[in-house]
């Protein structure tokens, strides 16, 4: 995952389609600087507002709701598959697959709000 145009996007070529969609972009001043690396580089201890402890628990529900967001996608697609070899006559069945679907994707769009909020505290 990536924040490209202020929007979380699933890059599923991880850091590869990462520096692609960089490269085609250009210096474009909508793209985000690539994200520091996981231990604290200078500019993070001179932010001011948030201590070691306060940052760690940031970084911590950070992951967790990565964990999350991943097994809702996976989810997601169970989902697909499931609704795609169901007996499409089943109208009752199709609703009840496509209602649990909705709710997935309500549960994941809420994740990834909360994720952007986190990683913008965390800057």
């Amino acid at each position: 995952y990536a924040i490209f145009e202020g929007r979380l996007r699933h890059l599923p070529g991880g850091v590869d389609e990462y520096l692609a969609l960089r490269r085609t972009a250009g210096a474009s001043p909508s793209l985000p600087a690539p994200l520091a690396p996981a231990d604290e580089t200078a500019a993070e201890r001179a932010r001011p507002g948030l201590s070691g402890g306060d940052r760690r628990s940031l970084q911590k529900e950070v992951t967790s709701i990565e964990r999350r967001i991943d097994k809702r996608t996976a989810a997601v697609h169970t989902l697909h598959q499931r609704m795609a070899s169901h007996d499409h006559t089943d109208h009752a069945g199709m609703r009840r697959l496509d209602e649990q679907l909705r709710a997935v994707e309500a549960e994941t769009a809420e994740l990834e709000e909360r994720w952007l909020e986190l990683s913008e505290q965390l800057g």
